[in-house]
């Protein structure tokens, strides 16, 4: 990326496709991104190109605010630490005040022509400024998440910018590791993570390549684990993240677990909340927990 010419940006955020934009297969489905060096109106940065073409059932669940939906998810390669943001514009209603407020009569009750019905948009974003990124250069994996749709994910190496500021932080929340009988087996170059249906903890569990043997043999200190949520009506969004390098090695152990209401608190009427796990680039499916309120 860092061989391109950079992009000049006439604003932090923007709709409207240009010649950076990502390019979706002729009549198919998705929601992808791509990014170029940039800069905005605050200095150096990357700019994030997204563009979505969906039909149902995101269409009858969001409407007209469905790029608000879409969350832009920037995770330092390091810490762990996330930032997040929507493509949404900031006169926008809530989404929650255009949702159906029932979900599932909405989409059982649709019609042929409104399931079928396809929307397009692009947006395009001063990733750096948007997310509020910290001032120091650091390299990010950076994904667009969208209830249980989430693109691949890109690692992007933003410049340093001394204009930008820090804001916000994740919680912290008790993360038990260990094999138990609930622990999924682990997949290869992917995490499980799985919420058994007689309970409410998640159990997941890094692929047995995560971790080298040795800590020296990694060269650099391994990421932490961190773990993202988010609720659909609310759009409340939580995250937290935990060193577990060294406790999973003296436990001979790449599970773990937690209680995933320590991590977002949803809204008070019934929800339902999305979840996914990541160490490093490597990430987890999207787990779909059943509806539930504060």
């Amino acid at each position: 990326m860092s061989d391109e010419a950079e992009v000049q940006l006439p604003a932090a955020l923007w709709f409207g496709e240009t010649p950076h934009s990502k390019k979706l297969a002729p009549g198919a489905l998705g929601l992808d991104f791509t990014v170029a060096p940039a800069r905005g109106p605050e200095g150096p940065t990357v700019a994030l190109f997204g563009a979505f073409a969906l039909s149902a059932p995101y269409t009858l669940i969001y409407r007209a605010q469905l790029s608000s939906a879409i969350h832009i998810v920037a995770v330092h390669a390091r810490t762990g630490r996330v930032h997040v943001n929507k493509p949404a514009d900031p006169n926008a209603l809530p989404i929650s005040a255009t949702m159906p407020k029932d979900l599932d009569a909405a989409i059982a009750q649709a019609n042929p022509l409104e399931r079928g019905m396809v929307v397009q948009t692009f947006f395009n974003v001063d990733l750096a400024a948007h997310l509020v990124l910290p001032p120091e250069e650091g390299d990010y994996h950076v994904f667009l998440w969208l209830d249980d749709r989430v693109t691949p994910v890109r690692t992007v190496h933003v410049p340093a910018n001394p204009a930008r500021q820090s804001f916000g932080g994740g919680v912290a929340i008790p993360l038990a590791l260990g094999d138990t009988a609930s622990s999924p087996q682990p997949r290869d170059g992917a995490i499980a993570l799985e919420r058994p249906a007689d309970g409410t903890r998640l159990f997941g569990a890094l692929p047995a390549s995560a971790l080298p043997q040795e800590p020296e043999a990694a060269g650099s200190p391994p990421p932490p684990l961190t773990l993202l949520a988010f609720c659909q009506r609310s759009r409340n969004f939580g995250w937290s993240t935990v060193p577990v390098a060294r406790e999973m090695r003296e436990a001979k152990s790449h599970a773990f677990s937690f209680e995933p209401s320590a991590l977002v608190r949803c809204g008070d009427v019934p929800e339902q909340t999305y979840l996914l796990a990541m160490f490093g680039a490597l990430r987890s499916d999207v787990v779909k927990l059943p509806q539930s309120s504060r």
